[in-house]
């Protein structure tokens, strides 16, 4: 399965999902299109976790207006597609409740990345800001995910709304969001004490 690569992040969790470091490639070589058919990737573990190391770099682009404004694009697709991707990986169960974070993992990530902003100067602003744009959009990519007491969900109701020509009950869709809203504080709390697990 071919994917479109949007940004080195992007590159480094295809390259992720690879579990025997074997991979094939499209790349662009002095205006030309090359095929990398089968290439071998050395692999390293991580908490329980096998990834591939890359061994090479993306070259950067021009730092100029539009490339900036090109480049923060393709992130901000790259991280979406990431945070989709990753909902999935979880649902299949690529990833378990230890890799999930809550309100009390994400406050000590982001403590962990002020204080590397701190300590390290301008690469540490960067990574924290690149922690809280990954924070932002999983945020908004998850809410508009069709999960009942989102707003993904409601965006669902009225497609329906729209293909049906008339609303769906309110008695009926108001008991969806409820039911939604019990699962999601109850998947909650577990996140919440699983967190809390971790720092212990």
């Amino acid at each position: 399965e071919r994917r479109r690569i949007f940004s080195a992040d992007d590159l480094n969790y295809m390259l992720s999902l690879s579990e025997d470091g074997v991979v094939s490639m499209q790349v662009e070589r002095d205006g030309e299109t090359v095929e990398l058919e089968k290439v071998k990737f050395a692999l390293e573990e991580y908490e329980g976790h096998t990834f591939m190391v890359r061994d090479f770099y993306v070259e950067p682009i021009d730092a100029n207006f539009f490339g900036v404004i090109k480049e923060a694009g393709a992130r901000t697709l790259s991280l979406a597609r990431y945070v989709l991707m990753s909902f999935v990986d979880l649902i299949t169960g690529r990833y378990g409740l230890q890799d999930v974070s809550g309100p009390v993992g994400i406050t000590n990530i982001m403590s962990q990345a002020v204080t590397k902003a701190t300590e390290n100067g301008i690469k540490g602003l960067i990574y924290f800001l690149r922690i809280l744009s990954l924070i932002t959009i999983n945020l908004g990519v998850f809410n508009l995910l069709p999960i009942p007491a989102l707003d993904g969900s409601r965006v669902l109701f009225l497609a329906i709304e729209g293909i049906r020509k008339k609303p769906v009950p309110p008695e009926k869709e108001g008991k969806v969001h409820a039911i939604g809203m019990l699962v999601l504080l109850a998947f909650m709390a577990v996140v919440i004490v699983s967190d809390i697990l971790k720092l212990i």
